[in-house]
């Protein structure tokens, strides 16, 4: 269901030059709350079953969605100028 509610989404936006700086929620915060939201999952999932795979699913997610989030930002800081917020982060709110 989130899968076709993104997608219609996206589709939408897909014909106009540049898509909409999101506002509200944590698109307050960061400028990639969904992954924010898929680290803590896989740190959730790393507390609950304590194990060594668990952990490392996600230190690799965070290594691999923390670079993709502050390139994301460098975009959106490019693409909108003055518009974009100044105290707004990349991915983890008030840190990075």
């Amino acid at each position: 269901m989130i899968n076709r509610l993104c997608s219609a989404f996206n589709f939408c936006f897909q014909f106009e030059p540049a898509p909409p700086l999101q506002r509200g929620g944590l698109f307050e915060y960061v400028t990639c709350p969904h992954y924010l939201g898929e680290w803590l999952e896989w740190t959730g999932f790393a507390v609950a079953t304590q194990t060594r795979a668990g952990w490392a699913f996600a230190f690799w997610t965070l290594a691999n969605l923390l670079p993709r989030a502050v390139a994301s930002r460098a975009w959106y800081r490019d693409k909108f100028g003055p518009k974009y917020p100044a105290g707004m982060r990349a991915m983890i709110p008030f840190i990075w």
